[in-house]
């Protein structure tokens, strides 16, 4: 079923997945890890079918599973709270996306320690929460620490460095330091065609957020240079 939800067969993924929590359910009864893992993999596929209220109740109950058999700060639970708290965020049910997310955090802080790819992953997910709540400081805080997680893990120069480059960069722009979000825009470009090449669509997509930088520092000429980059890019690219 795993297999199947990654290559985006939904309907096929649902069916198996079906079947193994039927066969989890007459194997090992209700409370068992293996059943909470299915019900949690049939509320992933419900996710991805826009079915977030199913998906609540299926993820509700592997949760409500999980709690008796582990405990509360297992990484079973963490990953069922980030998915709750996934739904929560997609339905616009922000303070609950966030304390989901916080308490997925504690868990992954305490099981995993604080270099953890899977930390970093949480905290920006809970800067976007922070964002949208109008937190800008909370979520540059939350951005800064993911930024400093991978750095540590992958080296200053990896996509996934540029990635969160732009996000603090976007939350620069916001707050309105427009020469921060540009040096950050400008990094994250430099890194990308470093490692990507010139002709990678998210090269284009970082020259278009440079150009957009410039137009806010008041520097056209520049912007006009990079915006024409970012659209040969897409244009090239298909």
């Amino acid at each position: 079923g795993q297999a199947l939800l990654e290559e985006g067969k939904y309907a096929a993924a649902m069916v198996k997945l079906r079947e193994a929590l039927d066969m989890c359910r007459r194997l090992h009864g209700a409370e068992h890890r293996d059943t909470a893992a299915a019900l949690r993999g049939t509320g992933e596929v419900n996710i991805c079918l826009g079915k977030p209220d199913v998906a609540l109740g299926e993820l509700g109950e592997a949760l409500e599973i999980q709690l008796r058999v582990h405990g509360p700060d297992s990484l079973d639970v963490a990953q069922t709270r980030n998915n709750i708290a996934a739904v929560h965020h997609d339905q616009g049910k922000l303070p609950e996306a966030l304390e989901g997310y916080k308490d997925a955090l504690r868990i992954l802080l305490l099981r995993l320690g604080d270099e953890s790819p899977h930390i970093a992953v949480t905290l920006n997910n809970m800067a976007v929460v922070h964002r949208q709540l109008g937190n800008l400081e909370g979520a540059l805080e939350m951005h800064k620490e993911a930024l400093r997680i991978k750095v540590r893990r992958l080296g200053d120069e990896h996509p996934n460095v540029a990635h969160s480059l732009m996000d603090i960069a976007t939350v620069h722009a916001e707050q309105g330091r427009h020469e921060e979000a540009l040096a950050g825009c400008k990094e994250a470009l430099r890194i990308q065609r470093k490692r990507l090449g010139e002709e990678h669509p998210s090269v284009g997509t970082t020259y278009l957020n440079v150009g957009v930088s410039y137009l806010n520092v008041k520097k056209l000429d520049e912007a006009l240079v990079h915006l024409n980059r970012a659209l040969t890019i897409h244009s090239n690219a298909g």
